[in-house]
């Protein structure tokens, strides 16, 4: 599968500290959905990031052993 890694995400990566705000919207939608993870992922080459990760209990993956992986591979 192509690894593309659009502008936005490497300026993501690079410039912003993604941690306190993605911290606070993994919080309200777990609060919203009732739900025990909530997270939102970064793919950054061959990892995906998870920033704002509630409940998951590890910080990033290899891209290919996750979700974001096919939904990035199907456009």
């Amino acid at each position: 599968m192509p690894r593309r890694r659009p502008a936005s995400v490497r300026s993501a990566t690079q410039a912003v500290d993604l941690d306190t705000p993605f911290d606070r919207l993994t919080a309200v939608a777990s609060a919203m959905f009732d739900a025990p993870h909530a997270m939102i992922s970064v793919i950054d080459g061959d990892r995906t990031l998870f920033r704002g990760n509630l409940g998951l209990g590890v910080g990033e993956m290899p891209r290919d052993m996750t979700l974001s992986n096919y939904m990035v591979a199907q456009g």
